[in-house]
């Protein structure tokens, strides 16, 4: 299995961690009112680190284990369909519109109708 860079990420950051869980419960046990000043910082810096490693660890779940789908990262796909082919059944009145779909993986799907002058140069 191939250790993607969250996973690391992971294995340090449990580390660091568990010195704060630990430095926490020694101010909470000295029946101090207020926690020190570098315990705050480093609480607070956890946080931070908490948020990155999330997008890490979504990053190698959607990536796959061996991170095969990383080069759909930043890509996206357009398809034109003809409202009749879409719709199915007839055109109508003022004419078939046509739509642009476009899918960009982990970022989402865009649906656009598109006008007559579009359609022709299409």
């Amino acid at each position: 299995a191939v250790v993607t860079p969250g996973k690391k990420r992971l294995k340090t950051l449990k580390k660091q961690f568990k010195k704060l869980k630990e430095r926490i419960d020694v101010w909470k046990a000295s029946g101090a009112a207020e926690p020190p000043p570098d315990l705050m910082r480093d609480y607070e810096k956890s946080h931070a680190e908490n948020e990155e490693l999330q997008s890490l660890l979504y990053l190698d779940l959607f990536l796959g284990s061996e991170n095969e789908y990383t080069h759909l990262v930043q890509k996206c796909f357009s398809l034109v369909v003809n409202e009749k082919i879409f719709k199915g059944g007839s055109y109508r009145i003022e004419g078939p519109e046509n739509f642009n779909f476009t899918l960009c993986p982990f970022r989402g799907v865009l649906q656009q109708s598109l006008t007559i002058e579009d359609s022709e140069a299409v």
